[in-house]
């Protein structure tokens, strides 16, 4: 993250180790900290006990200032908006991927 900072992104919502997410002078980054197994699936911590697995097949990569990044595929990140009252920036979000 001390890159992004670098960079003017500052946190505005901290739920580590789930998810950080922070925003800057070009738009916002949600962080979802996870390790890589054997079988290549990140596993993510959740609160708690809660374990969140993602599955290799549902990454791809993208770019983030012209830097490479790890990114879930655009159905994964439709999958992941479930379970929740969507928010303002969920509904802008799926919008963005529904322009894809």
């Amino acid at each position: 993250m001390s890159w992004l900072y670098s960079r003017g992104y500052r946190v505005v919502e901290d739920w580590r180790p789930v998810r950080v997410e922070l925003v800057g002078p070009k738009g916002r980054v949600d962080v979802h900290p996870m390790r890589i197994d054997a079988a290549g699936d990140g596993v993510q911590q959740g609160l708690g006990d809660e374990v969140f697995v993602h599955a290799a097949r549902d990454r791809t990569s993208g770019r983030i200032g012209g830097h490479a990044v790890v990114v879930a595929s655009a159905e994964r990140l439709r999958e992941l908006r479930d379970g929740y009252v969507p928010r303002a920036i969920d509904h802008h979000d799926i919008e963005q991927l529904d322009q894809l």
